[in-house]
């Protein structure tokens, strides 16, 4: 019983984390106002925050896009959906020769803060990374946006 109690509790109170939904009026200033001078004319925005984040969520020019910045308003990391088809060619090979697969069922660009253009693919239900010319980098789980990586020639 008390084994079953201590999950419970570990579950409801654990370290986990997940994103709170925010009103416009808990964003920071700072946040709202880098925003605002990207995307001027975007009206409607779903904020959420994630520990120290803070992530607008919009459609721009029908497409469905996000901005995740720090507190003072310095953009992190855009997340834009694509379609399969704007993919390099080079992921469909690799997804094709390597995970057996020709369906990539979402596709979304990714540009962390130093410009850095990666592609993030989910095949068969698992997310891989791939560099901007289609080279495989790796699971998503095993790699971090915000650190500035070397695009090793692309």
């Amino acid at each position: 019983m008390k084994k079953i109690i201590l999950i419970i509790y570990l579950l409801l109170f654990g370290s986990i984390t997940f994103a709170q939904d925010l009103n416009y009026s808990e964003v920071p200033e700072e946040v709202k106002a880098s925003f605002v001078d990207i995307y001027p004319d975007i009206e409607k925005v779903v904020w959420e925050k994630e520990e120290n984040n803070y992530e607008a969520f919009f459609n721009y020019n029908n497409i469905e896009t996000s901005l995740i910045l720090d507190s003072t308003g310095k953009v992190l990391l855009r997340k834009e959906e694509i379609s399969a088809n704007t993919l390099p060619v080079n992921i469909k090979e690799y997804s094709s020769q390597n995970l057996n697969s020709d369906k990539i069922n979402k596709a979304i660009m990714l540009t962390n803060e130093f410009g850095v253009i990666i592609f993030k693919v989910e095949i068969d239900g698992t997310d891989y990374l791939f560099g901007v010319e289609g080279n495989f980098i790796s699971k998503e789980s095993e790699y971090d946006y915000y650190e500035k990586y070397e695009d090793n020639g692309e």
